[in-house]
């Protein structure tokens, strides 16, 4: 009887929510990714204002461009300083991008230029922010938490896109797209907020290297070996597909880059160079399943 009670009283999914730690994370991120995709629905209405539907893929690949030109970048920064500082920056680079957008936005001198390096900028931010969320995730759980912590945040970012976009439709007919974008940028605070109250396990610093370095090396190594080649290509048109495609075609590439993140867990590197890969296919894997 006690048995089965403590079972009912703790679900296997549910289990990560028993770390305070990861309750701060999973809050601020859920709360993120509704402004996220609130975020996305207002930036294709306001393109459409502005420059009409024409321009629309020109924002999104832009934005994605950023997001994949930062990826290798922010895994780098990963390794070598603070996973939660790192956050937190990326989160307040986000927050000015998108609140100025707001701000511009509401006087009335937004252009469809201004408005793509606003996008940009915000996904320069994102790339910065993804390897250190996919890697910030097993330090604030137990290791027999971490598949249930993963499925909570899949569930947070699927639900995230049927609430963000209700939630710009509510707010965007009496309010405008500048109300939207404000709410973003809220929770980019929310979120900075959150991660600012999590305290990780302390890592063990990786071996000082440099950063243009360990990328060199690591996009040498990649090259060398074409099934990694093919599997950072499919990542990238995950990015791709679901900033660019924008719905079912979108969607249907990441059932693809579900299956890299074991083949990049099993890789043992014999060198520096294979290190540094091995750490950048597990945060880049990371990033496709979970996303922000």
């Amino acid at each position: 009887m006690a048995t089965t009670a403590g079972r009912l009283r703790t679900p296997r999914a549910l289990e990560a929510l028993r770390h305070r730690d990861f309750r701060y994370l999973f809050t601020g991120q859920t709360i993120s990714l509704i402004g996220d995709a609130a975020f996305v629905t207002a930036l294709g209405w306001k393109t459409f204002t502005l420059a009409g539907t024409s321009k629309l893929g020109i924002v999104l690949v832009c934005q994605a461009i950023a997001v994949l030109t930062t990826l290798l970048i922010g895994g780098a920064l990963a390794d070598r300083l603070s996973r939660r500082l790192l956050m937190i920056t990326s989160d307040l680079i986000r927050l000015v991008a998108v609140a100025t957008l707001a701000a511009v936005d509401a006087s009335g001198h937004l252009t469809f230029e201004l408005l793509v390096v606003f996008a940009t900028v915000v996904g320069l931010g994102n790339g910065l922010f993804y390897p250190a969320f996919g890697g910030m995730v097993p330090l604030v759980v137990e290791q027999p938490s971490i598949a249930s912590a993963n499925s909570l945040i899949g569930v947070a970012r699927w639900s995230s896109i049927l609430v963000g976009p209700a939630l710009a439709g509510a707010i965007y007919h009496p309010a405008g797209s500048a109300a939207v974008f404000a709410v973003d940028a809220a929770s980019f605070a929310i979120s900075a907020w959150f991660v600012y109250l999590t305290r990780p396990r302390v890592i063990e610093a990786a071996e000082p290297e440099g950063t243009f370095n360990e990328i060199v090396s690591g996009a040498r190594y990649v090259s060398r070996i074409p099934w990694l080649c093919v599997g950072l290509v499919v990542t990238g048109l995950a990015f791709l597909g679901r900033r660019f495609l924008a719905g079912s075609a979108g969607m249907g590439v990441l059932p693809l880059t579900a299956r890299t993140p074991p083949a990049a867990a099993s890789f043992h590197p014999v060198r520096r160079a294979q290190s540094f890969l091995r750490r950048r296919l597990h945060a880049v894997s990371q990033t496709a399943i979970l996303g922000n």
